[in-house]
């Protein structure tokens, strides 16, 4: 299957133009913002496009009705890519859902996520300097990488440690809250394309519930609006803490789409 050199990354852009779910991946690849592998139908004008991000992120758009190359996916699915125990796909238009079901069902799961889009006249929370209570400081993440700040994160939230360390998107719009020199909560976009910053945030379990994530997001989202930059919102219909957190800082629901978490090992999720 054809892949594109990066130069021509640009040329399957029109393909993903009206993408609903996690708009920002294809284009964090195809404008060089992070690694990835472009898979085409053909290298002049094509008509479906596979976009692989070295972080397990895939996104499938284009025609479904070609053959050769729907024909073709399980194979740059689970071998010519590799190199990762599992990743997530996402695909645009809806007409690939059936098709995927036949040649994943042995090594995917099925999720349905929400997408928000965002509101800055329901955004309200432009007071959230005023509301860093005593003992605690917001620092970028920027600053903390160029001062090299000698910090921790809470073990509740030990994950983010590569937030910070390892993603250079998070750096731009980044936030932290920190408590002394632990990170308590933190706000920054782990996927940026295209105008858009899709949201990742977290906060400590012993540190919930006392309003940490709408501080620290209110300001990536107002780092975001100086920037000229849109910020996204994604995630699960169940996680009713996160739709919550949405809603409140003036994201308004787009509507809920299909994915696959999908597994290089068939039956080993």
């Amino acid at each position: 299957m054809p892949t594109l050199h990066p130069d021509d990354f640009a040329l399957v852009a029109p393909l993903f133009r009206d993408v609903q779910l996690y708009a920002p991946i294809p284009y964090s690849v195809i404008e060089g913002n992070e690694p990835g592998t472009i898979f085409v139908d053909r290298h002049q004008e094509p008509t479906a496009a596979l976009v692989c991000s070295h972080g397990g992120h895939y996104y499938l758009a284009g025609d479904p009705a070609d053959t050769q190359f729907s024909n073709s996916l399980e194979h740059l699915l689970f071998e010519e890519m590799g190199g990762m125990d599992s990743f997530h796909l996402f695909f645009y238009p809806s007409d690939w859902e059936e098709k995927l079901k036949m040649i994943l069902p042995a090594r995917a799961t099925q999720r349905t996520m929400r997408s928000y889009n965002f509101n800055p006249t329901r955004f309200s929370h432009t007071n959230w300097k005023e509301k860093i209570p005593r003992g605690f400081c917001l620092k970028s993440i920027g600053e903390i990488v160029r001062q090299k700040l000698a910090i921790q994160v809470n073990p509740s939230i030990s994950h983010t440690q590569s937030w910070i360390d390892n993603n250079p998107i998070s750096k731009e719009l980044g936030f932290c809250l920190l408590q002394e020199d632990e990170v308590v909560s933190i706000c920054c976009s782990l996927i940026a394309g295209n105008g858009l910053r899709d949201i990742s945030v977290a906060t400590a379990d012993e540190f919930r519930e006392r309003g940490f994530a709408t501080l620290v997001t209110g300001a990536f989202i107002e780092k975001c609006a100086a920037k000229g930059l849109i910020p996204v919102w994604h995630c699960s219909p169940e996680n009713l803490a996160s739709n919550a957190l949405a809603r409140k800082l003036g994201f308004e629901e787009k509507g809920d789409f299909q994915a696959f978490h999908c597994w290089v090992k068939p039956g080993t999720p």
